[in-house]
């Protein structure tokens, strides 16, 4: 009430890039600029038009709106949610911190930071919540990445439950600190009150989010080792046929000699097509996908290419492999690569079976630069537009969750160095992914 025009002025400019930063800064990348600009043009307009009239009031209204904004028309909503209301507790609490501060060390009321020092106090508490938010956004995205978190759902219910309580404590205390007056007591009280609830709170979600990390982890190593075991018990059949074949070897030339001399034609031409050249035709179906997987250096990869290739042979698909460079190491973490390629995979061999050509090619193509894996399946006709097929919940196949694509965009959305796109162009459908090498695109 003591401000004049020009602190007032600053004071708003100040709470609403406060609110700004705690509702934007710890969201992941999906979080579009567009998306970014509009709501602090809304925090904008609402702190300079109600707060001269409603106080702390306005807080409510500020809540509301953050919610709309995270959640319209948005396909992670309960991440964008979890991760507004976290960077909302992280700014209350550091707000309270830094009035508590300047009383202790400097015997300043929060008063006297609004009429004197609100200009020094921007410049310092602004960069430290920023720094601080962007912390909490590398714990929530990159660490413990609750965006891809999209078979736990009643988790993620459970954590935003629990955020949505504490911002709702936090918003009446701090109204009600408004109604009695921000005394020294009252900001040490709410203060402590405020770091014990985040702390406990925060102390739990990453209990929880760490159990469900490993067994996230858990469940793909477990993936892995059952592919690889596929892929080493193919090798050992290769083995075991190429020594049949081998003891087999001298008996075929002793029978075809004898057909030969005898000048018998016509038993030795039955002789190949019965028994010579089925063996052959048999001998170079895995073996060749086998010989060019052995490009790949990786052998969980290879391991999970192959297994798929198994898969869609019990299906009746054809599946082509094309991989004429020696691949070392992939530039993005094993087991985000494994769980997309997963996913390009199956989708390929469920659309792939109900066509009538049934074909797959899987290419990869590395050079000083890049590697770039192109996956290609017959189609039938997409009934929805390709623009469509990542949003969460939407498939072209009946009865299927839709979330295939959407995990897969998330994953990659997430890397700088990696570029991906698809496509349809009848009778096929091509999926390609672009790693680069240098970290850059």
């Amino acid at each position: 009430k003591n401000m004049n025009y020009v602190q007032m002025l600053f004071y708003y400019l100040f709470s609403t890039l406060n609110f700004y930063i705690a509702g934007t800064v710890t969201q992941d990348r999906t979080f579009s600029k567009r998306r970014k600009v509009c709501f602090f043009c809304f925090i904008l307009i609402l702190v300079f038009f109600t707060a001269p009239f409603l106080n702390q009031i306005t807080t409510v209204f500020g809540l509301i709106g953050a919610i709309f904004f995270m959640i319209y028309r948005t396909p992670q909503k309960l991440s964008n949610l979890i991760s507004f209301f976290t960077g909302y507790l992280v700014f209350v609490c550091m707000d309270y911190l830094a009035a508590w501060g300047w009383h202790l060390f400097l015997g300043v009321t929060l008063q006297m930071v609004r009429d004197r020092y609100l200009f020094v106090h921007m410049l310092i508490f602004l960069p430290s919540l920023f720094l601080t938010e962007k912390g909490v956004q590398w714990l929530l995205h990159t660490k413990f990445q609750i965006q891809r978190i999209s078979g736990f759902q009643p988790l993620l219910w459970g954590i935003l439950g629990n955020l949505a309580v504490n911002v709702l404590i936090f918003a009446v205390l701090i109204i009600f600190g408004e109604q009695v007056g921000y005394s020294s007591e009252i900001i040490t009280f709410n203060g402590i009150l405020f770091l014990a609830v985040f702390l406990l709170s925060s102390a739990l979600l990453t209990g929880i989010l760490r159990i469900e990390k490993r067994e996230r982890e858990l469940n793909m190593q477990l993936t892995q080792y059952e592919n690889l075991s596929s892929y080493t018990h193919e090798i050992e059949q290769l083995y075991q046929n190429m020594r049949s074949f081998k003891h087999d070897y001298i008996d075929m030339l002793s029978s075809m000699k004898f057909y030969i001399d005898e000048k018998n034609t016509e038993q030795l031409s039955q002789y190949f097509y019965t028994n010579i050249l089925p063996m052959g035709k048999e001998m170079t179906g895995h073996d060749q996908q086998l010989g060019r997987l052995a490009f790949l250096k990786n052998d969980t990869v290879k391991s999970l290419i192959f297994s798929k290739i198994l898969l869609a042979s019990q299906k009746g698909i054809h599946v082509e492999v094309e991989i004429r460079e020696m691949v070392e190491e992939f530039p993005v973490k094993e087991m985000d690569l494994l769980r997309v390629l997963g996913i390009f995979l199956n989708n390929a061999i469920e659309a792939a079976q109900e066509t009538d050509k049934k074909e797959i090619t899987i290419a990869v193509i590395s050079d000083s630069e890049k590697i770039t894996i192109l996956l290609r399946n017959s189609t039938n006709l997409i009934s929805l537009p390709l623009s469509r097929l990542c949003e969460r919940d939407i498939s072209s196949k009946k009865n299927h969750s839709g979330i295939g694509l959407y995990t897969a965009e998330n994953i990659l959305n997430s890397y700088e160095n990696v570029h991906w796109n698809f496509s349809c162009e009848m009778p096929y459908f091509l999926v390609e992914l672009v790693l680069y090498k240098g970290g850059e695109k």
